[in-house]
């Protein structure tokens, strides 16, 4: 049944009965793009029966397609004709219970997948081709998202990875509560143990608080500060973590986007990197996990830097414990360069832009770009304690945020400046402008002390 209306035409195969006629009225029993005009826009092809073989591979050829919505079929794999489909805004895979994987997509603005509860891997053409938008939901199998994350068991590890975390009688774990990037389920699954890649770090969740290998500096608390040492013929590659934390039980409100979040530090070269995985153990009430994670830093870290390294958590996790242990060359040396690609998603450098100069922000994977939005979060304590200059351990302490008082002033300069304005503008009395654009310069001097003389931590 073809429709038109002025430049759009719009084909549609809503009915198994209909599919059937045109699939019979050829010998090959296939779809063929004969039967569809070249001008096609939108192609809805759901509840058509439709499998791997039901589609020739010149069906690519409609140029001028840009939403096709394959849903509920018994597709397993993507279809080759589909990698040909260049102009697509809109590629709907919702409800195919079959769908395993979605392998060398296409360049797409939106894709779907809800409720394809066998998808297991969705791999892309290049990095270009990532979806502006994905929406999904109930893929409880997705394991593999190109660029964005990668689920392993942990039995499939590279064995260097699991001797350079110190991982030991793994098959005797337990398995744990996982959650898993989904956009309608939110309370994770029990999974067997994992290990996850993401941004090149690799992480991997254990439940209890035994913290396997050795780590030369330890804390009872969230944060950790250290120096790196200068150790002759010894180059630093990177940083083992572990951090235990615990379900208090205790749940109120936060607009934080990660559960549990890792902040480095590099106070000597003014690098930070935060780091919120997309997939983490979910401890039981009154229970701990432990979260081992392993960062390739490379020549981002020398000899002589002051490190900071921050855990940080929304309710009802709490921080419980946490450590670092320096890796060097030539611990990795015994690994061959095949062995040591801890990275199947993503180079830890490579493709990363500044969040803002100096600060990276890893989080929410290559479909999150909109730094409009986490900048809507400035004014929570959260946000300060972390993109400041703090850490968590001294805001508990202390009760206050020391080293995010330069950022609170300006952002306070700020408010009295545009209240300045404002007052200016509406034609308010002449001498609450005066005290308001007094205050506004008030505030951005002493912004401007902090930021030249910034106070000393404890």
């Amino acid at each position: 049944m073809g429709m038109c209306n002025g430049d759009t035409i719009v084909f549609l195969l809503p009915r198994i009965d209909l599919c059937c006629i045109i699939v019979e009225r050829f010998d090959s029993k296939r779809l063929h793009t004969t039967t569809l005009p070249c001008t096609l826009v939108v192609l809805s092809l759901t509840e058509c029966n439709l499998s791997d073989d039901a589609f020739p591979r010149d069906f690519g050829n409609l140029p001028s397609l840009q939403r096709l919505d394959l849903s509920s079929n018994p597709i397993c794999n993507l279809p080759d004709c589909i990698r040909g489909l260049t102009g697509l805004d809109h590629l709907a895979f919702s409800q195919c219970s079959k769908l395993k994987s979605l392998v060398g997509l296409p360049r797409v603005a939106e894709l779907v997948t809800v409720h394809s509860e066998s998808l297991e891997k969705i791999t892309f053409q290049t990095i270009s081709c990532i979806p502006e938008r994905f929406m999904h939901g109930y893929n409880f199998k997705l394991a593999e998202v190109e660029y964005w994350y990668k689920l392993e068991p942990i039995e499939r590890v590279d064995v260097e990875m699991i001797k350079l975390l110190g991982l030991c009688n793994l098959e005797s774990m337990k398995a744990i509560r996982m959650f898993i990037p989904d956009m309608l389920y939110r309370n994770g699954m029990i999974r067997p143990i994992e290990g996850l890649y993401e941004y090149g770090i690799f992480s991997t969740f254990l439940p209890g608080n035994e913290v396997p290998g050795r780590f030369s500096h330890t804390s009872k608390g969230s944060s950790i500060s250290f120096t790196l040492p200068s150790l002759p013929n010894l180059k630093i590659q990177g940083l083992n973590i572990f951090s235990v934390y615990a379900n208090s039980g205790v749940y109120h409100f936060s607009s934080m986007p990660n559960p549990v979040m890792i902040k480095i530090s590099n106070q000597s070269k003014d690098l930070k990197w935060i780091y919120g995985p997309s997939c983490y153990g979910i401890p039981d009430d009154g229970n701990d996990m432990t979260w081992l994670s392993h960062w390739k830093l490379g020549n981002r870290l020398e000899c002589g830097d002051e490190v900071t390294v921050s855990v940080f958590t929304r309710p009802p996790f709490l921080v419980k414990e946490c450590g670092i242990q320096l890796v060097h060359e030539r611990e990795v040396e015994i690994m061959s360069t095949q062995d040591y690609n801890i990275d199947p998603c993503h180079s830890f450098y490579k493709d990363l832009e500044e969040f803002v100069p100096g600060t990276y922000f890893l989080w929410g994977g290559p479909m999150v770009k909109d730094k409009d939005y986490v900048f809507s979060w400035q004014k929570e304590d959260w946000f300060r304690g972390i993109f400041g200059d703090s850490n968590q351990e001294n805001d508990q302490e202390e009760g206050q945020q020391v080293g995010d008082k330069p950022l609170a002033i300006a952002v306070a300069a700020a408010e009295a400046l545009a209240e300045a304005e404002r007052a200016s503008n509406s034609g308010g009395r002449r001498g609450c402008k005066i005290f308001v654009i007094f205050t506004a310069v008030f505030f951005l001097f002493v912004s401007l002390v902090f930021s030249r003389f910034p106070l000393s931590q404890s």
